[in-house]
């Protein structure tokens, strides 16, 4: 598939919500429509519930882990013979990780005759199992331990992103505009998370807005998954920063959840531990052209909870010249409890609901509402986290809760979607040749060297012209550069076909020549 690299004077159609009627007040910047298994709703059937909560906006982000429900032995999925053992029946019901369980069931489960693990009782689908202690916000530290060794661990689906794009394609054109499905499969600690973000922007043309949620830091969560898969500030931060840093040419938005400390019983008394590597990270060089949204309020957490001082640490950040590029959602409604009532969540603040009324006037700019629901099934489920902010609301000036509920994601959601479509237009298909190419193609390495120069020649004259596209103001890529470029065909043969004997196309190719004569002797 060619990369149209002419200069466009067209406009790419891009329907926006301003063909809808404006009775919409809100949009949600942090909403997972799958949960850990995922299971939930498809985009078509969140619009009437949207339209009920006069939204206009929501992101599409899955959970790219899975809870492993795992089994207790191979030998449950043998052909045994009835009745079943003692050792037998304990471990088919190790099985469901102590979902109830009957024979009947067990010889009955097989997805492909409509009989799946919702048939078999209490088969968990989030990553702490224990009710009593999910729905709470204290955890013992020794229950914690527990928990961790006993329930399932979490893996990366990195197939949730196909399944967001395919139920985008299926809208009907009129209804995509109030979605933006966001990249979430991505294991950030594979340095080719970057080139696997790429892959998928190319082949979901026209799909995504954004990266996010992803996350750094998560209380429970981070001692599911294998930390090889995972990213953090310090020793294993590479993959994470060209990530950011490749968002940031791409145009998408990150929502990025990082928690700004850690368990109770691991605190120290010089603030919290993640606050000033996540600060230096944000200011780094890879992140300053990546449009960051801190989740959370600044990563709080039902466990890793609140400090006092908080705010003024989001001050800190919203004060920093360098850090103009982060903005922070008021996602998660155990967030909004912290940040509004008493240690106990029993009743309000009011001191704490004006000192939060105050940050968001002086800095309307820099917060975005989001809901954090995973998977709701209700109107009021996914209402919980915007009910629990209303007292902060009813305070704000109008022009304030306005730019907070939408209008902060009109700009920075809405408003990235054109700078993505151009990026897929001009130069998403050339970068991309660059993730295909073997490193040990045979090749001659002068070949290799010059594909490597014709695709960054040809991505920079793409950025060019989109620059130009967005505002005419910036001068348009020269006549000159486009006549030398490569088409993606051409360095497609060079680069990457299964050869014939004693082909050569490199030889053969006119625009290649220049590039080739300019390398090195390798």
């Amino acid at each position: 598939m060619e990369t149209n690299i002419t200069p466009s004077h067209d406009k790419i159609e891009m329907p926006r919500a301003q063909k809808l009627e404006r009775k919409y007040s809100k949009a949600d910047v942090h909403f997972h429509h799958k949960n850990y298994a995922q299971q939930g709703s498809n985009p078509q059937e969140l619009l009437d519930a949207m339209d009920c909560m006069h939204m206009e906006y929501t992101v599409l982000s899955p959970i790219p882990t899975n809870l492993l429900v795992q089994c207790g032995s191979c030998e449950a999925a043998d052909h045994h013979p009835k009745p079943l053992t003692p050792k037998q029946m304990a471990s088919v019901e190790k099985l469901w990780n102590g979902g109830t369980w009957s024979e009947a069931l067990w010889n009955e489960f097989n997805p492909a005759t409509g009989s799946t693990s919702l048939d078999i009782h209490d088969v968990p689908n989030y990553y702490i199992s224990d009710m009593k202690i999910r729905q709470s916000f204290q955890v013992d530290e020794k229950v914690y331990g527990e928990l961790i060794k006993k329930d399932g661990p979490l893996y990366y689906n990195t197939m949730v992103d196909d399944q967001t794009a395919e139920a985008f394609r299926a809208l009907k054109d009129h209804d995509k505009p109030r979605f933006d499905p966001m990249v979430t499969g991505l294991p950030l600690g594979d340095m080719r998370s970057s080139e696997l973000l790429l892959d998928k922007v190319r082949r979901n043309k026209g799909v995504f807005t954004g990266v996010g949620e992803i996350t750094v830091y998560k209380e429970w969560v981070q001692e599911k998954v294998g930390i090889s898969l995972q990213a953090d500030l310090q020793s294993r931060a590479c993959a994470l920063i060209k990530l950011m840093n490749t968002c940031g040419v791409i145009g998408m938005p990150v929502v990025l959840h990082c928690d700004v400390d850690v368990m109770p019983w691991d605190r120290k008394f010089n603030g919290p531990a993640h606050f000033e590597n996540i600060c230096s990270f944000m200011r780094s060089t890879e992140c300053k052209n990546t449009t960051i949204i801190w989740a959370h309020a600044g990563g709080l957490g039902k466990y890793s909870r609140i400090r006092d001082g908080h705010l003024d640490l989001l001050e800190k950040v919203l004060s920093d010249p360098n850090m103009n590029h982060v903005f922070f959602d008021l996602s998660w409604d155990t967030v909004a409890r912290q940040l509004t009532m008493d240690k106990d969540e029993k009743l309000a603040d009011p001191a704490k609901i004006n000192q939060l009324v105050t940050l968001l006037e002086r800095f309307p700019t820099r917060f975005l509402f989001g809901s954090d629901s995973l998977s709701p099934n209700s109107v009021a489920i996914w209402q919980g986290t915007e009910l629990a902010y209303d007292a902060v609301f009813k305070l704000l000036k109008l022009d304030t809760a306005n730019a907070i509920k939408k209008g902060n994601y009109e700009r920075l959601i809405v408003g990235a979607r054109r700078k993505v479509r151009l990026y897929e237009k001009y130069c998403v298909d050339y970068a991309g040749l660059a993730i295909d190419i073997r490193q040990d193609n045979g090749r001659p390495a002068e070949v290799q060297w010059a594909v490597r120069e014709a695709i960054k020649d040809a991505v920079a004259y793409g950025l060019a012209q989109r620059a130009h596209d967005l505002d005419p103001k910036q001068p348009a890529p020269t006549k000159e550069h486009q006549a030398r470029l490569v088409s993606l065909e051409d360095l497609r043969t060079i680069a990457t076909k299964v050869l014939l004997p004693k082909e050569v196309p490199w030889e053969k190719t006119h625009n290649f020549q220049p590039y080739l004569n300019r390398a090195p002797k390798l």
